[in-house]
């Protein structure tokens, strides 16, 4: 039996093994594919990076980030925004654990689970055998099996990503990411293009989507916006994805604690997760050594993982949240409406809120802004939530300017 399972090997499971098995936790790690192998492209901020001390897993930095709607609308937010080669970080990642702490399992697929409430264990039962300890930590992402059986993941919402290196033709924005909303879409899709030289880049598509829209949909659409862009069509290493945003829900019950996509912890509105599941995996490691060294699995104890990682975010959170609440209620024309309220906002406070590094003023004077500027286009948008919605967003909207 081990103290700890850490199941699925992305960036917080990995983070998650490292900690646990350097502080001579008994861990076991398992994986359904192999480490490093993913689908998955992450992007993230320079300083945040090396904060991790994993600035040399970067592709390529960009000095700014430009938001274009084919309405009009356009924002530019300076910061040093980074591509990130996912193998190599997952790899270094790796590389951290203690493998005599620690035993790492490939190829190791997670087919159901069942608690011994008696014994305070829990049994996970595998292609490979059945595995028990007296915690669990899923980070096995948005298709969680066991945030799925608590009913925790049925109404979230997916932002759905697709993009291809594109190769041999010049890219005009050499030192910019472009997000675009180029042309009317029925799901309101944004196009990036993300420079990794002079002659390439990353593009690609991210809807917002209650349910995952078919490949073939998005790579339609893709298809039209290369042709507007008049770029050559040679592309290669299709990443895809789907990225858990909205509300998060519980990330704790008894022997189990949930990290990363598992929890939807994915920033509501910047889309950027990484750092968020790197830095929520160390809290959820060490309340992890707490409970093994105290022998408390009980959801009582586990809870202060949540209230920890909950208290560095809040409030930002709760205002990101919002706003991608009202997003979703957008048209087009009201969308370009809101682009262009904002993009009167200093850039340097567009790159805090994708952070989650907004005070407390800053972020009543924002709110004050926008409710000053567009209350038409407020009540407009209130009209068209549910009852249940306008009750949260109201709420959370005195939350922030209290």
């Amino acid at each position: 039996m081990y103290d700890v399972i850490v199941a699925g090997a992305g960036p917080a499971g990995l983070t998650v093994a490292g900690k646990l098995s350097k502080r001579g936790i008994r861990t076991l790690l398992i994986e359904k594919d192999r480490i490093g192998k993913t689908e998955k492209a992450w992007g993230g901020f320079l300083s945040q990076l090396k904060e991790e001390s994993l600035d040399d897993t970067i592709l390529n930095l960009t000095t700014h980030l430009k938001y274009t709607h084919y309405l009009g609308a356009e924002i530019v937010v300076n910061g040093d925004f980074v591509t990130i080669d996912s193998k190599k970080l997952l790899l270094k990642l790796k590389k951290r654990i203690n493998k005599k702490k620690c035993t790492l399992i490939e190829n190791c697929e997670l087919i159901s689970f069942n608690r011994d409430k008696k014994n305070k264990t829990i049994a996970l039962n595998t292609n490979k055998g059945q595995y028990t300890s007296r915690l669990l930590v899923d980070t096995t992402g948005y298709k969680s099996m066991i945030a799925k059986s608590y009913g925790l993941n049925k109404k979230i919402k997916y932002l759905q990503c697709m993009g291809y290196e594109f190769h041999g033709q010049e890219i005009n924005e050499k030192e910019a990411i472009l997000s675009e909303i180029a042309f009317p879409t029925p799901h309101k899709t944004w196009f990036w293009v993300e420079p990794l030289s002079k002659t390439s880049a990353w593009i690609g598509t991210m809807n917002i989507v209650e349910k995952p829209l078919p490949k073939e949909v998005i790579e339609e659409e893709l298809n039209k916006f290369i042709r507007l862009k008049d770029i050559k069509d040679r592309r290669k290493n299709r990443k895809y994805g789907l990225i858990p945003i909205g509300e998060t829900y519980r990330s704790y019950f008894d022997n189990i604690l949930l990290v990363g996509d598992s929890a939807a912890q994915a920033l509501p509105h910047g889309f950027f997760g990484l750092i968020p599941a790197i830095r929520n995996a160390k809290i959820a490691a060490k309340v992890a050594e707490e409970s093994i060294n105290q022998k408390r699995t009980d959801e009582r104890f586990l809870k202060r993982y949540q209230k920890r990682w909950v208290k560095k975010i809040k409030t930002n959170y709760a205002i990101l949240s919002i706003v991608n609440k009202l997003n979703t209620l957008m048209n087009d024309i009201e969308l370009n409406e809101y682009l262009k309220t904002v993009s009167g906002f200093k850039s340097d406070i567009h790159l805090k809120g994708i952070k989650l590094e907004l005070t407390k003023n800053q972020i009543r004077s924002l709110f004050l802004q926008i409710i000053i500027k567009r209350p038409l286009l407020i009540f407009r948008l209130l009209s068209k939530a549910k009852t249940r919605d306008k009750i949260k967003i109201i709420i959370k909207s005195i939350g922030a300017l209290i």
